[in-house]
C-alpha cells in the first residue's frame, strides 16, 4: 500500500460517521441496508429533471424519494442498491431497487 492508498483509507475512515448518517427521504438509512457503490461521471446524469444511474447494463431512473439532498462530502456520486425478491409465475425473481442516491459534488 503506497502513501496515496493510505491517505484514501484514512479519508474513508474519517467519513464513516457521515456515511452512516445518510438517509433517503423516507427516513431509511442507506448504509444500514446496503453497500454504497461509487459512480464515475459517465454512470449518472439528469434527464427530464430526474437523476439516472447506469446499473446492470442499463439506465435506471432514480426515484425522487431515494435522492439524498445533503452536501456530498465524498465527492463522487454514489448509489445504494437493494435486492427485493418477488414470486411471479411460481418462481422467485430478484429485482434490484435503488435505496439511496447522492449526486457527485465535483470535489
Amino acid at each position: 500500500m503506497d502513501a496515496g492508498d493510505k491517505r484514501n483509507v484514512r479519508r474513508l475512515i474519517a467519513l464513516e460517521p457521515w456515511f452512516r448518517s445518510l438517509e433517503n427521504k423516507n427516513g431509511l438509512y442507506c448504509c444500514a441496508r446496503a453497500d454504497g457503490h461509487p459512480l464515475d461521471d459517465g454512470e449518472w446524469d439528469i434527464k427530464d429533471n430526474h437523476y439516472r444511474v447506469f446499473i446492470e447494463g442499463e439506465w435506471t431512473v432514480v426515484p425522487d424519494d431515494a435522492v439524498i439532498s445533503v452536501p456530498n462530502k465524498f465527492g463522487k456520486a454514489m448509489v445504494w442498491l437493494r435486492a427485493d425478491a418477488h414470486i411471479a409465475s411460481g418462481e422467485i425473481q430478484t429485482i434490484t431497487r435503488i435505496l439511496c442516491f447522492i449526486p457527485g459534488s465535483g470535489v
